[in-house]
C-alpha cells in the first residue's frame, strides 16, 4: 500500500471552508477503515481515480467506482474498504456552511488535469502547514467539481426531458405517467421535479396540453368526427374530450372547427 497524506493539528477556516486532512491513497484489497469518532458536521470529499470503494454510512451501504465523487457525511458510524484488487482515491476531510452537493450521493465525475493538480497542490501546501492556502485550493477544487456535476446533471436533464416529450408524442393515444417512468427508468417524483423545474407543470398536465394541441390539428386538417378524434387521442369518451377542450380553449371542439373553417375560407 502507498499513501501520501498530512493531518493538521487545528481547524483554520478560509471562509466558507476549513480542511482537516488531505490523503492521496493507493490501496489494496485488505484496506479497511472504521471511524470510531464521528463528527456530525464534518464531510469527506472522496474522489475515486481507479478501483472500487465500499462504504457503510450510518448503516447504509454505498459503492463508489472509478471516476466518481461522493461527499460523505456520517452522523452515527462510518466504515469503508477497498472492494477489489485496488482502490486509488483522494480523501479530504473538511467543514463548510455552504454545502453544494448532496451528501452520500455518488456523482460520475472525471477530474481534469487542472483539477488533479489542485488536489496535489493543496496537499503540498498542507504539508507545509499553509492551511489557508491549502483550504483555498481545495475550495477551488470543490466549486469546480460542483460546476462539473451541475453541468452533467443539466445535460442529463435535457436528454431525459426530450426523451419524455418524444415518448408522449409517439404514445399520445395510450399514454400513462407510470409507463413513461418505466420506459425512462426513473422514479415518478424525479420526473415530476424535472417537469416542474423546466416546464413549470407536471408530466400529466403537460401531456393533457399536448393531447389537446394535437386535437386542434385534427379539427383543423381532417373531417374526423369528435368521437373519432377522442378515440384516436385516448380520451375515455367524446364528452370527456369536449369538456377538457372547452376548459383549455374556452369553446367546444365543434365550434372551434367551425370558426377555423370560416377563418380559412375568408382568407382564400
Amino acid at each position: 500500500m502507498y499513501q501520501d497524506m498530512h493531518v493538521t493539528k487545528k481547524w483554520e477556516f478560509t471562509e466558507p471552508m476549513a480542511v482537516w486532512s488531505i490523503y492521496k491513497l493507493f490501496t489494496e484489497k485488505d484496506y479497511i477503515i472504521n471511524h470510531r469518532i464521528i463528527i456530525p458536521d464534518k464531510y469527506f470529499f472522496i474522489y475515486t481515480m481507479e478501483g472500487v470503494g465500499h462504504f457503510v454510512v450510518d448503516d447504509e451501504p454505498l459503492v463508489v467506482g472509478s471516476n466518481s465523487l461522493v461527499v460523505v457525511n456520517a452522523k452515527r458510524n462510518l466504515y469503508y474498504r477497498c472492494s477489489g484488487p485496488k482502490w486509488n482515491f483522494w480523501l479530504i476531510e473538511f467543514k463548510t456552511t455552504h454545502l453544494r452537493l448532496i451528501p452520500n450521493h455518488v456523482y460520475p465525475l472525471t477530474l481534469s488535469k487542472a483539477g488533479a493538480k489542485l488536489c496535489t497542490d493543496a496537499l503540498e501546501e498542507f504539508k507545509q502547514e499553509r492551511l489557508q492556502t491549502a483550504a483555498a485550493l481545495f475550495q477551488a477544487l470543490y466549486y469546480t467539481s460542483c460546476r462539473m456535476v451541475q453541468q452533467a446533471d443539466r445535460g442529463q436533464t435535457h436528454r431525459l426531458l426530450n426523451s419524455a416529450l418524444l415518448y408522449m408524442r409517439e404514445n399520445i393515444g395510450r399514454f400513462s405517467v407510470k409507463e413513461l417512468c418505466r420506459y425512462l427508468n426513473v422514479e415518478e417524483w424525479t420526473l415530476r421535479n424535472i417537469f416542474m423545474r423546466e416546464l413549470s407543470t407536471s408530466p400529466k398536465r403537460y401531456f393533457e396540453y399536448l393531447r389537446l394541441e394535437e386535437s386542434k390539428r385534427y379539427l383543423e386538417t381532417t373531417s374526423l368526427s369528435i368521437a373519432a378524434i377522442a378515440a384516436q387521442l385516448g380520451f375515455s369518451n367524446p364528452g370527456h374530450f369536449s369538456t377538457a377542450f372547452r376548459k383549455e380553449y374556452g369553446q367546444a371542439p365543434m365550434k372551434y372547427r367551425q370558426d377555423f373553417n370560416v377563418d380559412a375560407d375568408s382568407t382564400k
